[in-house]
């Protein structure tokens, strides 16, 4: 069986570079994006089993980039979808729950349970095939 893939969408290089490393050093196959507006042409071109992404990012933002994948004709376009935000506001959280966004992590990024999510929505996502 062939590693999961995942794309990584993180404004942050410095976040971005580490949550890359951990996930490769899982391994991971990884895709990055530093915004949006790239996620969205990476995923006319791969198909990661899920993405992690930023919710606040300049440009197209995460919750719109979900927005648009998830109202898209692309393989990936109902792939989980984990947003990392530093703010948790509530309306962000609601927002990307009706969007179809399938879990939260808050920044500062706790490793061990974001692998563990990872892992577990993975796998949720395996048994379904």
């Amino acid at each position: 069986m062939s590693a999961a893939s995942i794309l990584c969408v993180e404004d942050e290089p410095s976040l971005r570079r580490d949550l890359v490393e951990e996930l490769q050093d899982a391994g991971y196959v990884v895709y990055e994006a530093p915004d949006g507006r790239q996620a969205l042409e990476l995923l006319q071109t791969q198909q990661p089993d899920l993405v992690l992404c930023d919710v606040t990012m300049p440009d197209i933002n995460g919750l719109e980039l979900l927005k648009r994948l998830r109202a898209s004709e692309l393989p990936s376009a109902q792939v989980p979808f984990v947003f990392l935000t530093a703010h948790g506001q509530k309306s962000d959280l609601i927002k990307g729950r009706e969007f179809g966004a399938d879990d939260y992590l808050v920044k500062p990024v706790d490793f061990d349970l974001l692998l563990s999510l990872l892992r577990s929505r993975l796998q949720s996502v395996a048994r379904a095939r």
